[in-house]
């Protein structure tokens, strides 16, 4: 990609988050990360020490195999977000292998089988 491309997408993806930032009292628009959070100084527990230790990338990691990552492991790229808020769910869409987090706000109750999350 030329630099006159890479430009006007960086432009765009800043006029995107202005946006979504001008709207008071609302997620709604386009986000762009700005900068990464950082992992220095943190500790992992015994129990991520031994997940760490257990982890087989080429078995384990879901993109090995072409399957997409989730909403976290995207978030953590700087490709922008999407944020649709509607009556009945917030809609978070993620540019990046075109990742969907639909949280439902209609009141649904939680199988106790899944995590609060």
């Amino acid at each position: 990609m030329n630099s006159y491309l890479r430009r006007a997408f960086a432009l765009g993806g800043w006029l995107l988050a202005t946006h979504a930032v001008a709207q008071p009292g609302t997620l709604e628009g386009g986000w762009i990360m700005d900068v990464r959070g950082a992992w220095e100084g943190l500790e992992p527990t015994e129990a991520a020490e031994q997940a760490i230790a257990e982890f087989d990338r080429a078995v384990d990691d879901p993109s090995m195999r072409c399957i997409a990552p989730g909403l976290i492991r995207t978030a953590e790229s700087r490709a922008p977000i999407e944020i649709v808020e509607q009556d009945h769910q917030v809609l978070i869409l993620h540019e990046s292998f075109n990742v969907v987090r639909r949280i439902h706000m209609a009141g649904r109750v939680e199988p106790e089988w899944i995590p609060s999350s």
